[in-house]
């Protein structure tokens, strides 16, 4: 087990020092400290709960409520640091799903991917 754990933690420094893993904690805070972002994000945040609860009731989304999400999901993803963001996040993910891979070959698993849908 302790080669195991050197193993991992040697892993989990060469991942940190990726440039998928450097700029997406650089955008994170960035993200984190832009104060109209947050107030965008919340208010986002805010209707997909509403109509989340909405739906979990067995309540009707009113119009209003459908009309506010579209308009808060298009100035969500129209963000140039969110935009940035999710391009990032792509990229570390992608990363992560080859060490994953590579990680389960030599046990002969196989490691569900995103890009097969059952």
């Amino acid at each position: 087990m302790d080669k195991i754990k050197k193993i991992a933690e040697e892993l989990g420094k060469a991942i940190a020092e990726t440039p998928q893993f450097t700029e997406l904690k650089k955008l994170e805070l960035d993200a984190r400290a832009d104060k109209e972002l947050s107030a965008l994000t919340a208010e986002y945040q805010a209707i997909l709960q509403r109509i989340a609860d909405l739906e979990k009731n067995q309540q009707p989304v009113e119009v209003e409520d459908k009309t506010k999400f579209t308009e808060m999901r298009e100035k969500v993803l129209s963000n140039s640091k969110i935009q940035n963001l999710l391009k990032i996040q792509t990229e570390y993910t992608e990363l992560m799903n080859k060490v994953n891979h590579l990680i389960a070959a030599p046990l002969k698993i196989e490691v569900p991917s995103e890009d097969k849908k059952d």
